[in-house]
């Protein structure tokens, strides 16, 4: 029974690795992921304005 974790124990190692990660890795992933929302919601049909 002493290798079951708890659930604290699970959520306290879940958050241990989450801070483990560079902010610059989740900056860098946010960014993309907002670049290919941009470009996919980006109407196709737009006219130029003159």
């Amino acid at each position: 029974m002493e290798n079951m974790k708890t659930e604290f124990q699970t959520f306290n190692d879940m958050m241990k690795r989450l801070v483990k990660v560079p902010h610059a890795a989740i900056k860098s992933k946010l960014e993309a992921e907002k670049a290919a929302k941009k470009q996919k919601s980006k109407p196709q049909n737009e006219r130029p304005k003159p």
